[in-house]
Order: structure tokens, then C-alpha cells, then sequence
């Protein structure tokens, strides 16, 4: 944000003294290039199904983590469940320490539980969490209830989707959550290609997980690619 205000403030500067702007602008890109750099290789990782290297990427910084032993099975299960791998995300869950810190971390919960629901075809239970996620009290922080909305929405969202019954407005939710949490991007893709399907925008379907990473076997995006590609009567990669 403050790189954005800087530059914001070169090109201003700019147009009323043009060589004051030239070096603002070359001080604000300085400082500024690296780290939106670093935060697109960061996107860039986090969608790309490297499962692996995202974990890798986080261990030692979960480990360091105070209440370690409840936060780090979350976020692993959190990054499991967004790669189809309910069964692993699961039994990492049941490993967590249980205490102050696990009832705390009830959206987190919630919105993990909602996704493995509606991958293992659990329809009611995944829209009954999505539901309990929905009413949860907001952060009174900006961003932080900036996110938890769009989060929450996208994640009734796909549990609707995955159980057919849309609402209006779901193609959007799914849409932003898979633009601006890269983590959850192909669990959005997948539920928003199941969307496009049911109403009749084949070509939109599969031009959404054309580009789909190879999962992990025993991933449930194994399955949703293939049926996927197969209903829309398209080739894979083609």
C-alpha cells in the first residue's frame, strides 16, 4: 500500500515538476519493485499446485508459531484441502491440540471443513457449514473483514455450487476469492466450472481449468478435472 501511495505521489509530483518526479519515481520503484516482485512469486507459487514447496515454504515459520501445535495442522490442512486432499487434511485436523486456540480458530474451522464437505460430496453438512461460517461475528479490522467476507461468501458459494442449488451472485464470489487468495484459487475454479456447467456455459467451464495444474494422486481434482472435461466434451490440454 504505501509503495502504491508513493508512486501515487511520484506521478503527481510529475506533472508539476517533471524532474523531481523522475527521481521520485525512480526512488519509489526501487523500493517498491522488489516486494510486489516477491509477493507475484508468492501468488505464483501458491496457485500452482506445488503442494510440496508451499509447505516447505512454511514449515520452520509455522513451527515458530505460539499455540504451534493447533495453527500449524490448520494451515497444513488448510493447503491440503485447497489441493483436493481431503483424506490427508482430515487426519492432519485430528492431530491438532485441542484448547483455547482451537476454539478460537472456529472460522478457520469452518471455512476448511466446508471445503472438505463438498469435495467428499458431503452437500448438506458442507451448506450447514457454510451457513454457521455466514453469521459469525466480523473483524472490526478493515481488512480483515474485507477478507472474512469475501471468504465467507466464496465458501457458501462452492458449497452451493457443489450441491446444485446456486444462488444468485455465486459466479462472482467464486470468481473474486479465486483472483485474490491464490491458495483456494483451483478449489474456486473447480466449483465455479461445476456452476458453469449446470447452466449451460460449457465452453466457459473448461476454459477455466484448461490450465489446471497435475494434482497430486489422491487428490479429488482428479476426479473433478475428468468429469469435468468429459461433460463439456472437450480434450484436456488439447
Amino acid at each position: 500500500m504505501l509503495s502504491a501511495l508513493a508512486v501515487s505521489l511520484a506521478l503527481h509530483v510529475a506533472l508539476q515538476e517533471p524532474w523531481a518526479g523522475v527521481l521520485l519515481v525512480t526512488v519509489a520503484l526501487a523500493f517498491g519493485l522488489p516486494q510486489l516482485r516477491a509477493r507475484q512469486r508468492l501468488r505464483q507459487l501458491l496457485s500452482s499446485g506445488n503442494l510440496n514447496a508451499i509447505l516447505e515454504l512454511w514449515n520452520d515459520a509455522i513451527d515458530g508459531l505460539p499455540h504451534y501445535r493447533t495453527v500449524g495442522p490448520l494451515i497444513r490442512a488448510t493447503a491440503l484441502a485447497a489441493h483436493g486432499l481431503t483424506e490427508r487434511a482430515r487426519g492432519v485436523l485430528d492431530r491438532a491440540e485441542r484448547g483455547l486456540a482451537w476454539e478460537n480458530a472456529l472460522e478457520h474451522r469452518l471455512f476448511v471443513e466446508t471445503l472438505l464437505d463438498a469435495f467428499e460430496g458431503r452437500r448438506l453438512q458442507a451448506l450447514d457449514k457454510a451457513r454457521a461460517l455466514r453469521v459469525l461475528p466480523l473483524p472490526a479490522s478493515p481488512w480483515a473483514k474485507s477478507r472474512a467476507t469475501t471468504l465467507r461468501s466464496a465458501a457458501g458459494a462452492l458449497a452451493r455450487a457443489f450441491a446444485h442449488c446456486p444462488e444468485k451472485g455465486d459466479a462472482a464470489r467464486l470468481s473474486a476469492a479465486a483472483e485474490h487468495h491464490p491458495l483456494v484459487c483451483w478449489a474456486m475454479r473447480y466449483a465455479l466450472a461445476v456452476l458453469h456447467i449446470d447452466q449451460g456455459r460449457r465452453d466457459e467451464a473448461l476454459a477455466l481449468i484448461r490450465t489446471a495444474p497435475v494434482w497430486p494422486e489422491g487428490s479429488a481434482f482428479n476426479a473433478f478435472q475428468q468429469e469435468i472435461v468429459e461433460r463439456v466434451g472437450g480434450r484436456y490440454r488439447a
